[in-house]
């Protein structure tokens, strides 16, 4: 059965031999990722760092032997690359409350006109769609 701690334990040795001052390095390193994360606004900044360490761990079997310079510096690399995913705007599904059917003539009296046609909507589909709570109201000529 492997051992679960060993990634651990191996990155803890790639910090430092002595265990005690590996361990204030991985502290040290943890409490700094966290405060990037926080100083760019995210509330999940200790998810984000875990994240960030949790990644290293699973490249050091790779960097081990060949990384040159403190390993610092290799953290704040991949603190980066999580930073620049966790900023990406993310899709949420979510049900949207049934839009009321919009007919041509109950949208006549509020002034609306086909564009393309300078005539009311009474001859064109109208498209609704819902964006962050907003009715975006359109038509599609049938002339």
């Amino acid at each position: 059965m492997p051992d679960i701690h060993q990634p651990f334990e191996t990155l803890l040795g790639w910090l430092d031999r002595d265990r005690d001052v590996a361990g204030e390095k991985y502290e040290t390193i943890r409490s700094g990722l966290v405060r990037i994360f926080v100083s760019k606004g995210f509330s999940d900044a200790e998810h984000l760092a875990d994240e960030t360490i949790d990644r290293v761990i699973k490249r050091l079997p790779d960097i081990i032997d060949t990384y040159e310079g403190p390993p610092v510096r290799y953290f704040h690399g991949v603190a980066r690359d999580v930073l620049l995913e966790a900023s990406r705007p993310r899709e949420i599904a979510v049900e949207l409350p049934a839009i009321p059917v919009v007919t041509g003539s109950s949208l006549m009296h509020r002034g609306c006109v086909c564009v393309r046609h300078k005539t009311g909507p009474a001859s064109c589909l109208v498209l609704v769609r819902r964006t962050h709570g907003y009715a975006f109201v359109g038509f599609k000529c049938s002339l």
